[in-house]
């Protein structure tokens, strides 16, 4: 689990990184990826499983009670995108991605961040 969480952090700070130095890249793909109706049952499930592999390597992380929380409120996440279904989360994407690049930026270095918590918290 904590390889997956590693994998899973870089990918956040590579995504992240676009996203502060190509806002208007990652808003296309954002939005071209979220046209697949499958994208919808990817982020719910992806959400699940980090959850529950944040839960059992909190034990043995650099932040035992953090990573606990994260995993609890990544479940829970995952369960509020599932009662508000795609229809929902695509219009919540859209206001999102409809925010000014400035924001787009500030939101993705705060996501670099929390990638490099992840990396070194179970690193």
């Amino acid at each position: 689990m904590r390889i997956f969480i590693i994998a899973v952090g870089l990918t956040i700070i590579g995504l992240a990184g676009t996203g502060a130095a190509r806002p208007g890249r990652m808003i296309s793909v954002a939005r071209s990826v979220w046209q697949n109706p499958a994208a919808f049952y990817f982020a719910v499930g992806l959400r699940v499983v980090m959850g529950i592999a944040l839960i059992v390597v909190a034990p043995a992380s650099r932040f035992p009670d953090v990573f606990y929380v994260l995993g609890l409120i990544t479940l829970a996440a995952a369960t509020v995108g599932l009662m508000l279904g795609a229809e929902r989360l695509g219009r919540f994407l859209e206001w999102w991605l409809t925010r000014p690049q400035s924001f787009i930026r500030a939101w993705a270095l705060f996501a670099a961040a929390f990638g490099v918590f992840l990396v070194y918290g179970v690193a």
